[in-house]
């Protein structure tokens, strides 16, 4: 009789096991893996792009020991550039970048922040800074880009703020800040309005345009499913927030945020791969690029998500980077993922498995990358030459023009005058700091001197310290612009016929102009040296 009990319940324990394993979702769905990369003797945490200034694009991976940086150019075979090591044996990482530096922090542990150059990837990088100084441990940072400033929160010493754009690879601080709401687990910073995330006690949107005060414009401490608020992730058009709650059995929430002061949420959505006899599910890290949510999901792995409609958010793909688990206790999986590769891939990482390089199916539209992401690649310009200036056919944080291959003075914006013949080229460089010249642009300009007096029109003195006397002997009217060497128009006059008029310079700065004259459809024009 024992016998068939224990054979009765073995046979119980097996068809159950059996259903589990039939309700389970399939490992992916609309989203293929392209490669992976790990150490086994290692459990990983967070993880970040990079793209370097010849869009090589790059996993920065964090591990109990070092942050790994790994090369994508061969999607398929992943391949680790450099690891370094910042003292301690952790569980949290956290790592960002701004232009061509990356900063990583850790919790728990007393390695500070750490500051990488990643000028030289795809060789090597290098650790310019760590520091203590201002904290030991921090359980996250953020990077708003768009101000340049570094947000750490979950600090041993508080939350700070600092200023990268003096000095990249030596942080400064501005502030540390007493938030209201209490400790932040996590922030999302866009144009110094933050998004904290505060564990139990919610979320709270604060004002840090003044770094030296913290002014509270919005909270949401009670909604649905409510739990521990763990991170967030704001859309593009700043309409819509992602918000996940670190903890089993809630579902993440979309929140209407045009309104601070009224803050709701629109759809309660989940991952549960398990079920429907295991439902309890947890995600992590949510981000949002165009109308997707992407979400490291723990056991579920890379969850992605179609907001299109706010009310009614629809799973449309996802990864199982930990297929090992049959219930959804703990916290084993994916930790981390990052959307904003420009080539549309998607990597995460999980803390058993460490990297995953995953591609959408291209049914699903990847939208254009959000303002929050800061991509190091850069293209060469074009120049071009209208008769009159040569222009640049982007838009560049800095410009310097250049002369058969030499550097022409105070020549630093998109648009320059050139006041000779010769070889003309342009070299830009974007807000991450990379640079990249155009070709060489053949300029022929033909004095007008000659034609100013076939005209009837002298202008003197030349070189000039005071008054520029235009006389005009000519029977129809002109129209004169003094131009400075950046291609900046400094002063604009009428030139009627048979008349004299002056153009002040004493108030200009001493170097080379150019007058230009038009009649109709021609132009003429002279140099001008001011002097004082």
């Amino acid at each position: 009789m024992q016998q068939k009990s224990i054979a009765l319940i073995l046979l119980f324990l097996l068809t159950a096991f059996a259903e589990r394993l039939t309700a389970q979702q399939p490992p992916s769905m609309n989203m293929t893996k392209l490669g992976t990369w790990r150490d086994p003797s290692l459990y990983y945490n967070d993880i970040w792009g990079y793209t370097d200034c010849s869009g090589r694009e790059y996993a920065l991976l964090g591990s109990s020991i070092a942050v790994h940086f790994i090369e994508l150019e061969d999607p398929t075979n992943p391949t680790e550039v450099d690891a370094i090591e910042g003292g301690d044996w952790v569980i949290w990482r956290d790592i960002k970048t701004y232009r061509q530096y990356a900063y990583s922090v850790c919790d728990g542990c007393s390695e500070g922040l750490m500051v990488f150059d990643l000028s030289d990837l795809p060789n090597s990088v290098t650790k310019v800074l760590q520091t203590d100084e201002y904290f030991s441990s921090a359980h996250n940072i953020y990077i708003d880009v768009n101000s340049g400033r570094l947000h750490v929160v979950g600090a041993n010493s508080g939350d700070l703020i600092f200023d990268l754009t003096q000095d990249p690879a030596n942080p400064q601080l501005l502030n540390n800040l007493s938030w209201a709401g209490g400790y932040a687990h996590d922030v999302f910073v866009r144009r110094d309005t933050a998004y904290g995330s505060h564990g139990n006690d919610g979320l709270y949107v604060h004002d840090v345009s003044n770094p030296q005060t913290d002014v509270l414009i919005g909270s949401l401490t009670q909604y649905p499913e409510s739990g521990y608020n763990h991170a967030s992730w704001l859309s593009a058009d700043g309409h819509y927030l992602v918000m996940a709650d670190e903890t089993h059995d809630r579902g993440l929430k979309l929140v209407d945020v045009s309104d601070l002061s009224d803050m709701t949420v629109t759809d309660v959505f989940r991952s549960a791969l398990l079920g429907p006899i295991e439902t309890a599910s947890i995600p992590h890290n949510p981000f949002i690029r165009g109308n997707l949510v992407i979400v490291a999901y723990y056991h579920d792995g890379v969850q992605v998500f179609d907001f299109s409609d706010p009310e009614n958010v629809q799973q449309v793909a996802w990864y199982d980077t930990y297929p090992d688990n049959t219930n959804y206790n703990g916290y084993e999986g994916c930790w981390g993922v990052y959307p904003f590769l420009p080539s549309g891939l998607i990597i995460g990482s999980d803390i058993t498995y460490g990297l995953f390089v995953l591609e959408l199916d291209e049914s699903i539209e990847v939208a254009e990358l959000p303002i929050d992401i800061q991509i190091a690649a850069i293209s060469p310009p074009e120049i071009s030459f209208d008769g009159t200036a040569l222009n640049a056919s982007v838009e560049a944080a800095s410009y310097q023009w250049y002369l058969n291959g030499q550097p022409i003075e105070n020549a630093t914006t998109s648009t320059y005058l050139p006041a000779e013949s010769g070889n003309y080229s342009l070299e830009i460089t974007n807000a991450a700091g990379c640079s990249a010249g155009s070709e060489e642009l053949q300029v022929i300009i033909e004095s007008s001197a000659e034609a100013f007096k076939t005209l009837g029109i002298s202008v003197f003195p030349n070189p000039v310290s005071g008054q520029l006397h235009l006389n005009s002997q000519a029977g129809e009217d002109f129209h004169a612009t003094l131009y400075d060497s950046r291609g900046i128009a400094v002063r604009k006059i009428a030139l009627p016929a048979g008349s004299q008029q002056d153009i002040n310079t004493s108030a200009l700065a001493e170097g080379l102009y150019m007058l230009l004259i038009r009649d109709g459809e021609n132009l003429y024009s002279e140099r001008v040296v001011v002097i004082h």
